[in-house]
């Protein structure tokens, strides 16, 4: 990585030196003008999100619940006498309650035709969500590391199906893989073609405790009847034991031990990995979800005759209930509720085609000596072994989701309306608080897990809710970060954006096709830093800056660290105030895929913290596909404009004036070549704003490049914004066509948001 730390007040300069590695913007398309919009209305909140949903304080100890009635609807107009809490079996005193509506009844309308969506049009570019706007916040984890290789395919088309069609406006969402470790947390985000990207990228993981059905076949040398027919001196036949046979016996009892060694292991990576994503979300506010998609999560490894030794499964069993507990309370702590879905979906629990009937008949039949006995025993011991397997594997999910107010889906092969389900539970939640006793937080009661218990008076209502919690208050739980290292890193493992100082994070894709690289911009809002004064009249502060790249498994692949000593003369301190402090770091790509920046900022003398992330998806060029550069761009006025403006339309800032005129550039890759050497391209240009299309340009052909049999096309234009556009965020998008392409790789899409103040 090359980073270059940027004086502050030569931003008006960066300009060239942005483009120059792209060389974009050379290649002008014309003026475009846009002087009017559409008025756009913002969605109306049903209701106030607190801060803080679940609080367990000195004072109030407030939980959330849901009610459903017996069909499994919610029911959402009760009263406080409706409802009872109970401590640790006492009924309390309901001191607060509310209904908090998080989704509003949508009326569906008789007789609306069915449209169906044209797969070559480009995808439209999602409107940014403000923290006001946001409804709910979905974490659905994948979890790879208990996966079988069949589930895998299902829950890749039941997430596709949800970003598809379940998402709404207002959702902010999180696709991650449990064996993706600290790099998991792809920024949350209502992009779906973010989404997308991270659904492809969810493929089965063999080193998992999954195999590549739901269960392992029977039958066969090596599998469980055959080691148990051994074990009991009898080989088909009825033969003597060889030597060979006598050694896989002694050899499965290590591998017994290994293969829960591996399922501890994993189990305890995916608790691990829905523990990092419950901390990175305890900084939102609001009832937040996790969705976990397995296969099964033990908490007690298999025993058995020929598996393993009680004092290896009753550590295990700790181990994994410890870290359950854990878990449990963290998600309690930050208003995380906890779903699970059972992606073997109805299982018959019977004998199938991949089980080896013969091998394991004569296995049995050798040690009963009847051969319908032998029948029997083996339909009924393969029946009662997956059984036992098939609920053991789903202990741990079931109490995940029981502990924190969520549910499990199990038995069901419609996976995508298992999710519906679970986001139908998202429309709304009561809250129930009262005060507790002294003795909650004494010295006996903070060892002390406290049962609750919310029940409802009325007949034929259910409702759930967290099961309790340690008699330890919330400020206790919530250890400062004292080390500049700590804080930090802290910053750079949290999901969601420090606002202490503003970063506004640019990351780029292009380069020459041999050498692509990613280049990163990063602003720094002066005015949130602090200086001071020297003796001289100069002014000092110091920054530090801390930045993460992860590839497309959340490996690290570039990681670095520095403090800056900035010093600013007094003449120019203005100037640095409002124009802001440049970093820029180059990281060249080995190899496409997707890619996630993760910067923090610290001021030294204040210590406030900002941060910023970005995802960036790299196309793999050898492929001979048509692709896009990232977009860059800047504004300026025309003549007798205000020139000190342009340093607030920097290409990183990106934030523009009414009346100015935005520069943008790119590079098209893989053009195809027609008789002559000639590419046939069209471009378009649209504009969005809170999601709404405010401009849409004509479709062009492409100036013919110079030479004109390159694999990389510089293009570029210029668009008027007028006067009368009101401020706030908007995205450009860029949409181009070969039309010497196939259907599907004809149409390539790219998009920049920028910002427009008075």
């Amino acid at each position: 990585m090359r980073k270059r730390f940027l004086p502050i007040h030569i931003l008006a300069l960066l300009m060239s030196q942005v483009l120059a590695p792209f060389a974009l913007s050379q290649t002008p398309q014309g003026q475009k003008s846009i002087t009017s919009q559409p008025n756009s209305q913002q969605p109306k909140q049903d209701s106030a999100t607190p801060e803080a949903v679940v609080r367990i304080t000195t004072r109030l100890i407030q939980i959330d619940a849901v009610v459903v009635d017996k069909d499994g609807k919610q029911v959402t107009n009760l009263k406080p006498e409706d409802f009872k809490i109970f401590e640790d079996g006492k009924e309390q005193s309901i001191s607060n309650f509310s209904y908090i509506a998080l989704q509003r009844e949508t009326p569906k309308a008789e007789n609306t035709p069915t449209i169906i969506a044209n797969k070559t049009t480009p995808p439209l570019p999602p409107a940014r969500i403000k923290p006001e706007q946001v409804r709910r916040t979905i974490a659905l984890i994948a979890d790879d590391l208990g996966l079988s290789f069949e589930s895998t395919a299902y829950v890749r088309q039941a997430l596709k199906k949800f970003v598809d069609e379940q998402m709404q406006p207002g959702d902010l969402v999180a696709i991650i893989r449990s064996s993706a470790g600290n790099g998991a947390l792809q920024q949350f985000t209502s992009d779906k073609r973010l989404l997308h990207a991270a659904i492809e990228r969810l493929r089965w993981y063999p080193f998992g405790r999954n195999r590549i059905g739901a269960f392992e076949p029977m039958g066969g040398r090596g599998s469980i009847e055959h080691l148990k027919a051994i074990a009991a001196n009898t080989t088909p036949g009825g033969g003597a034991v060889s030597v060979a046979d006598k050694d896989v016996l002694k050899d499965s009892d290590a591998d017994g031990e290994f293969r829960n060694s591996r399922e501890q292991i994993s189990s305890v990576g995916t608790i691990g990995a829905i523990r990092y994503v419950v901390d990175g979300l305890r900084e939102l506010p609001g009832r937040k979800s996790v969705v976990l998609l397995s296969d099964g999560l033990p908490i007690f490894p298999e025993v058995g005759s020929i598996m393993g030794n009680r004092n290896t499964v009753d550590r295990s069993s700790r181990d994994i209930v410890n870290a359950l507990r854990n878990l449990t309370e963290k998600a309690n702590r930050a208003s995380v509720v906890i779903y699970t879905m059972d992606m073997r979906g109805l299982q018959t629990l019977g004998l199938n085609a991949a089980d080896d009937t013969q091998a394991t008949f004569d296995m049995l039949q050798a040690s009963s000596g009847s051969a319908s006995a032998a029948g029997t025993n083996m339909i009924v011991n393969r029946k009662r072994g997956l059984a036992n397997e098939y609920f053991r594997t789903q202990d741990g999910l079931n109490y995940m989701a029981l502990q924190t107010g969520g549910f499990l889906i199990h038995d069901n092969n419609d996976f995508a309306g298992g999710i519906q389900k679970i986001v139908d539970d998202q429309r709304g939640y009561y809250l129930i608080g009262y005060e507790p006793d002294d003795a909650t937080f004494d010295e006996l009661g903070r060892r002390t897990f406290h049962q609750l218990k919310v029940t409802v008076t009325k007949p034929g209502l259910r409702v759930r809710s967290r099961t309790g919690f340690f008699g330890i208050s919330d400020e206790e739980t919530k250890r400062p970060l004292e080390t500049r290292e700590q804080q930090l890193s802290a910053a750079l493992a949290s999901p969601f954006t420090k606002n202490g100082v503003e970063v506004m994070l640019t990351s780029l894709f292009g380069g020459e096709t041999e050498k692509p690289m990613v280049r990163s911009l990063i602003h720094i809002n002066s005015r949130d830093l602090t200086f001071t004064q020297q003796a001289n009249g100069d002014y000092t502060t110091v920054v530090d800056i801390a930045a993460t790249t992860h590839d497309e498994n959340g490996l690290t692949i570039d990681r670095g660290a520095r403090s800056y000593s900035l010093r600013v003369k007094a003449t120019e301190y203005e100037t640095a105030l409002r124009d802001g402090i440049m970093y820029a770091l180059d990281v060249p790509i080995k190899k496409p895929g997707a890619y996630q920046l993760r910067l923090a900022v610290r001021d030294e003398n204040s210590q406030r913290l900002g941060s910023a992330t970005q995802f960036i998806e790299v196309p793999d060029l050898k492929k001979d596909r048509l692709s896009l550069s990232g977009i860059s761009m800047n504004g300026s006025y025309d003549k007798g404009g205000k020139p000190e403006a342009v340093v607030q339309a920097s290409p990183v800032l990106r934030r523009m004036r009414r009346g100015m005129v935005l520069n943008y550039g790119y590079a098209v890759y893989n053009a195809r070549l027609a008789t002559g050497q000639r590419p046939q391209l069209t471009t378009q240009v649209k504009l969005f704003c809170d999601g709404k299309e405010v401009f849409t340009g004509k479709e062009a052909a492409l100036a013919e490049p110079q030479p004109p049999n390159t694999k990389r096309i510089l293009a570029g234009g210029a668009i008027d914004l007028g006067a009368n556009l009101k401020p706030g965020e908007y995205i450009l998008q860029v949409v181009v066509n070969d039309l010497l392409a196939k259907e599907k790789q004809r149409t390539v899409t790219q998009w920049m948001n920028f910002e427009i103040v008075n």
